[in-house]
């Protein structure tokens, strides 16, 4: 079973707005951002990613790294927690299917068992927390750019309104994804804890069981 962890990341940002220069500071294990951001603006890359002329296209420039940065806070959260929804699945689906009668357990579910459980929940919680970190941040950049059209001490509001609208609506599309995949979390969470509340309920049963034989015997 193949293993997923989540990759923090933290970015500063600053644009001169007289001479066009951005400044980027990106705190991540691994060169993969740094390899991302070469490509956008190599040579292969797209004409408004990388072009520093003048002040404009330094300020589309930033935007278009600003959108890079987020896209890749966007990636695999879906498979993240499809496989969580496998994981959980796959551990505690025979307390739901298999068989309780007489007495019988097809699958005995042990103290250790439990805390395995917990850890998975603790991990949607995980996923929930930094997938809401992600929307409040991107909803805080829209807010921002926004702003900046209605700042008449911001020289590029006119010529750059479009660029903006496009990329607060591209921030928009991410936030309707990271909401979809909070609803899918929240579903999790609430199918493992009704489980877990079931294994509880079979643990205890199968202990009261063997009291009762003790007793007898």
């Amino acid at each position: 079973m193949n293993e997923y962890s989540i990759r923090p990341a933290a970015f500063y940002h600053g644009f001169d707005v007289e001479g066009g220069n951005a400044l980027w500071i990106v705190t991540k294990g691994g060169l993969d951002i740094q390899d991302r951001f070469k490509e956008l603006t190599g040579k292969d890359a797209r004409p408004e990613d990388k072009s520093f002329g003048d002040t404009q296209e330094c300020f589309r420039s930033s935007l278009s790294a600003h959108l890079m940065f987020c896209h890749w806070s966007t990636e695999d959260w879906r498979g993240y927690i499809k496989w969580l929804e496998y994981v959980i699945d796959m551990e505690t689906k025979m307390a739901v299917l298999a068989p309780t009668s007489n007495g019988y357990h097809f699958t005995v579910y042990t103290a250790a068992d439990i805390q395995r459980f917990l850890g998975w929940q603790e991990k949607i919680s995980e996923a929930i927390a930094m997938l809401e970190s992600n929307i409040e941040v991107m909803k805080s950049l829209m807010r921002f750019y926004t702003k900046l059209e209605e700042n008449r001490d911001f020289d590029l509001r006119l010529s750059c309104t479009d660029d903006i609208e496009e990329f607060c609506n591209q921030l928009c599309n991410m936030v309707n994804d990271f909401t979809l995949q909070i609803s899918r979390a929240r579903a999790l969470v609430k199918l493992t804890g009704d489980r877990g509340e079931l294994i509880k309920q079979h643990r205890l049963e199968r202990l009261n069981q063997n009291m009762e034989r003790e007793a007898i015997m």
